[in-house]
């Protein structure tokens, strides 16, 4: 291992002191001997360790040693482990209290659970946006005990191996500071009566109904998270979030291509050659457009801002009618040469023979 002072912590020569503080945190808590007591070695590295933090904590040692005027012995000597034991159980003590709260509780402070749930939509409930309303199923604070777990008219005993702490005491083991007591479960409070409606956990699940504000244009697939609406934490912790996937209903008419709309239109044989005034459905009803003459089969009219509005604030897309062309209908069959002698067949003959008579006349 390098004697260098600033590679011992892993920091560059011009860390600040607070990243100087957070390399040896973690550097002790790596290397603590009681996290490694197999290794015979993990002792001598945490000295070096918390010889490097001496110095490069103090201002004035770390100048000097930067100079190299720095008196070798302050870098070289033992005299620093002590003073690293009582940083890192300084340290544990900060995090403790950092996470646990100011009463020394363990981390059964924690955040809620985040709620997932599913808001089905159809086309034109997401061109429109607007308030809708999700169900979910979550877990609430038990109304019965308050979040003790115990029945209300019952008092809890304080627990007696953490002292009401709800984590192991440094006495016992400097890195089981760190962990849940075992006989409270953190709670700090033990008692042998637990709450019938919530079974001793302090919560019980119930269903939950929640307005929630849709943007207009919101896409398939799409998450809304609201900030702190999921499930209550515990001992004071954050709740957790509620996070909704929207789900959108295929339509039958419809095709969505991002902000834009497909849609098929059959217009008659006539029309698409001569051009005319059409009805044609739209997302938001129906609409009169005007056909062009010359419209082949295939060919697709626009219809500008008929389409899903950008959920950024952006201009609205474009709905397109795809062209099917009907075919003209078949000319009646031929009737054979009987149908030629029927009675329009003699009208025309006697027209014929006036004709014939009145160019054989003298006028």
């Amino acid at each position: 291992m390098s004697d260098d002072l600033y590679e011992l912590l892993g920091v560059p020569r011009d860390a600040s002191q607070a990243e100087i503080k957070e390399a040896y945190r973690q550097r002790a808590m790596a290397c603590h001997p009681d996290r490694n007591p197999d290794d015979p070695e993990a002792e001598e590295i945490f000295k070096r360790i918390s010889r490097a933090y001496d110095v490069l904590s103090d201002p004035q040692r770390r100048r000097q040693y930067d100079r190299g005027t720095l008196n070798r012995s302050l870098v070289q000597g033992d005299a620093s482990l002590e003073r690293g034991l009582e940083m890192f159980a300084g340290v544990i003590d900060m995090i403790g209290a950092f996470v646990t709260g100011v009463d020394g509780r363990e981390s059964e402070v924690r955040a809620g659970r985040s709620i997932r749930t599913t808001l089905t939509l159809t086309y034109r409930e997401a061109i429109e946006g607007g308030r809708h309303t999700v169900e979910y199923m979550a877990r609430d604070t038990c109304p019965a005990c308050r979040g003790r777990g115990i029945p209300p008219e019952v008092e809890a005993r304080t627990c007696e191996r953490c002292e009401g702490r709800g984590r192991l005491s440094l006495e016992e083991s400097l890195w089981n500071a760190f962990r849940v007591c075992p006989e409270c479960d953190g709670d700090g409070e033990m008692s042998a009566e637990t709450c019938e409606q919530c079974g001793g956990e302090g919560r019980t699940e119930r269903q939950h109904v929640q307005a929630i504000d849709v943007p207009a244009g919101v896409v398939d697939e799409q998450t809304l998270r609201r900030r702190g609406e999921g499930e209550p934490g515990t001992q004071g912790g954050p709740a957790g979030d509620l996070v909704v996937e929207v789900e959108l209903e295929d339509h039958p008419d419809f095709e969505r291509r991002g902000r834009d709309v497909y849609s098929d239109v059959s217009v008659s044989f006539t029309r698409a050659a001569l051009g005319g005034r059409q009805t044609v459905s739209t997302l938001e009803g129906e609409v009169v457009v005007e056909i062009p003459p010359g419209v082949a089969e295939g060919d697709t009219l626009r219809l500008r801002g008929r389409g899903f509005p950008d959920i950024e604030g952006g201009s609205r897309g474009h709905q397109y009618l795809c062209m099917a062309v009907e075919a003209p209908a078949p000319s009646p069959p031929d009737q054979g040469d009987e149908s030629r002698s029927d009675e329009p067949r003699g009208e025309t003959s006697h027209w014929s023979d006036r004709v014939r008579d009145w160019l054989s006349s003298d006028t």
